[in-house]
């Protein structure tokens, strides 16, 4: 029986062993398709490698992107200052429209108003200190010819 059991597994192995001519056949058809797998990774890693460099370098790329966030961030800046200014100024036309203090002082700081009744005395200061001698008689000089004598 062990006899019978060798032969009938030689016999299988024999019908599935494969001849050397085919061998070489399939060696050869891997070997173009190995050639072929390998021109196909050069391209592919030539591809991204390119497409690397534009990211990095080129228009659109890494470098854009940060120059763009850096003059977002400066345009964030000026809005929020800008911002706190419409934020007054809307405060002062609020004041200015229900607030009747508001407009009074107003009108008496940059109108120079004043109430009925109420007396305006403005405070002048002396003309400023000659700095040199010389400017002094010029000046008597032509007061003197201004008043005729």
């Amino acid at each position: 029986m062990k006899s019978q059991g060798k032969e009938a597994r030689s016999g299988v192995w024999r019908d599935r062993m494969i001849p050397p001519a085919e061998v070489f056949r399939r060696a050869a058809i891997t070997d173009d398709r190995t050639d072929m797998l390998k021109w196909l990774a050069l391209i592919l890693i030539a591809l991204l490698i390119g497409l690397q460099i534009k990211l990095w370098v080129g228009d659109g790329g890494m470098r854009d992107l940060r120059a763009i966030r850096e003059r977002v961030s400066e345009q964030q800046s000026e809005n929020g200052k800008l911002k706190q200014r419409n934020d007054a100024l809307h405060a002062d036309v609020e004041d200015l429209k229900h607030g009747r203090d508001a407009v009074e002082s107003r009108a008496r700081s940059q109108l120079g108003l004043i109430k009925p009744g109420e007396v305006f005395y403005q405070v002048v200061t002396g003309p400023a200190p000659a700095t040199s001698a010389a400017s002094v008689p010029a000046t008597s000089a032509t007061s003197a010819a201004d008043s005729g004598h």
